[in-house]
């Protein structure tokens, strides 16, 4: 399930987020637990689910384009007759070293899918552009919400912008 890229231009920089979703058919239950993010880095590529190049660091210049991959599970597949119902968004804060929020993106991903078979992860790429940061160090919080449960997950992943 791939949605197309969508970017967005909000105050001092662009983001373009997209979601991948993988099916796992041998999960019987339609409700896995503890909602939460397992995974959080910078990347280079992503050619699908654990598929991608790491970035060497969390260090990027105002021109280069900063990538993460981000991984999801234990989300609610909320049974619809013979379909399952996943309804997930990620939202994305930007705060300076001392944890001031300086931008707040709501919905940067936005999935709501219905699909034939209980889905156990999922993962998103969110590449945003800093050309209008200045240098600085930055933490990226990304906020995961599963709105079958309400329940909520998040993730900082800290970088510097030279």
């Amino acid at each position: 399930m791939n949605q197309s890229p969508r970017p967005l231009r909000r105050g001092a920089f662009s983001i373009v987020a997209s979601l991948a979703a993988v099916f796992c058919l041998c999960l019987s239950a339609s409700h896995a637990a503890g909602f939460d993010f397992v995974k959080g880095l910078f990347v280079t590529e992503v050619t699908g689910y654990g598929q991608y190049t790491e970035h060497p660091s969390p260090a990027f210049s105002q021109q280069e384009k900063i990538t993460a991959y981000l991984e999801v599970n234990g989300f609610e597949n909320k049974k619809e007759g013979d379909m399952y119902q996943l309804d997930l968004v990620l939202d994305l804060l930007v705060k300076d070293k001392s944890g001031k929020v300086g931008v707040e993106q709501k919905g940067v991903v936005v999935s709501k899918n219905i699909v034939t078979d209980p889905m156990k992860g999922m993962y998103f790429t969110v590449t945003i552009d800093p050309s209008l940061l200045r240098p600085a160090r930055y933490i990226l919080t990304f906020v995961a919400t599963d709105n079958n449960t309400g329940r909520k997950a998040s993730l900082d992943l800290p970088i510097q912008v030279k």
